[in-house]
């Protein structure tokens, strides 16, 4: 677990200094070209810098082993915060709204020029390059939080792409497109802070991890067991706690555990299960 946070930590501070190099240049390229649209990408790829110093906060308490107060570890912490970062992104895209709607009925001049454009190209690189990194880090460390933040980072590709065309039809002659833009990025900034949410929820409010069907089904392929039921589980991926009425077909005490062990052996193998609590049950004709 130790080197797990360590590698995350690590991640982490790197996003955090590429994130904050963007956020300086688009924040030079929005104020010098007075666009909206560029000034919500820029407050997008600010709230993705301050996302990695949330996250290496939460990761620093996730990883801290289980004590009297929480028996099951802190892992949930983790969850905790990735369900945060859902919420600055619907913040986000209200303030992104709450501003295109100002400006639709005060249209400004935009400078639309080969600075701003070249700039902005070079960010939308930037951008594609760290979320290709967050996204391989993730997978490898089976992390929530940077699976979470690199989502947020590829909202920003998708953004930048938009916000680039949105000048590019404003220096031709269409100044609404600016606040159109707009919206259209708080739609999905929006959209990514509802996927967070929704894959945070489960996880926070219990809900069932592994199917009770494929946990039985492991369950049997274990010789001594002649059934299982009242099976349960939740939890995180590689994190899920499951327990279970298991029934043997021994009197024996030390071959019951025996039994159990095997089981336990089993469901982490095969699911990746952290723990299995088992309330054995005698066999009877």
């Amino acid at each position: 677990m130790r080197g797990y946070a360590k590698a995350v930590r690590r991640t982490l501070l790197v996003v955090f200094a590429l994130n904050l190099a963007i956020v300086v240049l688009k924040l030079f390229v929005g104020l010098r070209a007075g666009s909206l649209a560029v000034l919500g990408d820029t407050a997008h790829a600010g709230i993705d810098a301050l996302n990695n110093v949330v996250a290496l906060v939460l990761i620093h308490i996730a990883t801290r082993p289980p004590d009297d107060d929480h028996p099951y570890g802190h892992g949930k912490f983790e969850t905790v915060g990735a369900f945060f970062l859902s919420g600055f992104l619907f913040l986000t895209a209200y303030e992104l709204v709450s501003a295109a709607w100002t400006r639709l009925g005060t249209p400004q001049e935009v400078l639309a020029d080969e600075l701003t454009l070249g700039v902005l190209g070079f960010t939308l690189l930037f951008n594609i390059g760290v979320t290709l990194y967050e996204q391989r880090q993730a997978k490898r460390l089976q992390s929530e939080v940077l699976a979470a933040d690199a989502a947020h980072t590829r909202v920003d590709v998708f953004v930048t792409g938009s916000v680039i065309a949105g000048l590019v039809a404003t220096r031709y002659g269409y100044p609404f497109a600016d606040p159109l833009v707009t919206f259209l990025v708080a739609g999905v900034v929006a959209w990514a802070g509802f996927s967070l949410f929704r894959s945070t929820l489960p996880v926070l409010t219990d809900s069932i991890l592994y199917d009770p069907a494929e946990v039985k089904r492991l369950v049997m392929e274990v010789p001594g067991v002649t059934n299982v039921h009242d099976i349960r589980s939740r939890g995180r991926p590689n994190e899920g706690f499951v327990q279970m009425h298991l029934v043997v077909n021994t009197q024996d005490v030390i071959e019951a555990h025996a039994i159990t062990e095997a089981v336990e052996q089993k469901l982490s193998a095969a699911l990746g299960v952290k723990e299995t609590l088992i309330h054995v049950e005698p066999w009877e004709d």
